[in-house]
């Protein structure tokens, strides 16, 4: 009788471990992959592009304004239309970039993730070969960008943005010292793109804070050349 029972325990621990490995051998692969064209949630919940289907809405940021630091404050009273980089054809920034009504383009090797914005021409760089981010690095509009995958999200972290763009259309500031992180990834079907922004930046803000955006993956989409070169300084007209 022992002998038949020690023989059924073998034979069960061998079941055992062969479900486990075929358990574990069908377990699909992470897909870390973000290549292709894109179009921004607004496109079609605002600007009636198409049919939105389960494309989530963008986080609002106008309430964020209550979180400024003095610092903070006065940058935004500072503001105006005239003065927006937007009206003026400059940069807008990593942040604001994401938030114009074109598609965007994920470009990706084994060391760098490119990403080409049809607004502006502008391009964006993620180094992903494990360097750090310069010691010397002058604050630039895009700023300085490493990342690594997490599973199947991207997290990009970016530091050295230039105060002169901006995080929404309505003057919302930040200052040089703001650290960006970025936490990229395919969501739903995998043809929805979720970006979850997390802004640490104590001279601007007081406190760190979130918001998120959404991008619908579009084949047919392709990245077009934009003019921005009809450039108008509504700061220097004279007084109507």
């Amino acid at each position: 009788m022992r002998a038949w029972r020690s023989v059924a325990a073998v034979l069960a621990l061998t079941v055992g471990l062969s479900v486990a490995i075929i358990a574990q051998t069908k377990r699909p692969a992470v897909k870390q992959d973000l290549s292709g064209t894109w179009m921004p949630s607004n496109w079609y919940h605002q600007m009636g592009g198409g049919d939105p289907g389960n494309l989530p809405r963008n986080t609002p940021t106008q309430d964020k304004a209550s979180l400024l630091t003095p610092w903070g404050q006065e940058r935004l009273k500072s503001w105006t239309p005239e003065s927006d980089p937007d009206s003026r054809c400059l940069s807008p920034g990593a942040v604001r970039s994401y938030q114009s009504p074109y598609p965007i383009e994920f470009l990706q090797t084994s060391n760098r993730m490119t990403i080409l914005f049809e607004y502006e021409h502008l391009v964006r760089r993620i180094y992903m070969d494990g360097r750090a981010h310069p010691k010397d690095f002058d604050p630039a509009p895009m700023g300085h960008s490493i990342g690594k995958w997490e599973g199947d999200t991207l997290v990009v972290d970016t530091v050295g943005l230039t105060d002169s763009t901006l995080l929404n259309g309505m003057g919302l500031p930040h200052s040089e010292e703001l650290h960006l992180t970025e936490r990229i990834r395919r969501i739903l079907d995998g043809n929805i793109l979720e970006v979850e922004f997390t802004f640490d930046d104590p001279k601007a803000y007081k406190e760190v804070w979130k918001a998120k955006s959404y991008w619908k993956n579009d084949p047919s989409v392709q990245v077009l050349e934009y003019n921005c070169d009809y450039v108008i300084d509504y700061r220097k007209l004279p007084p109507q």
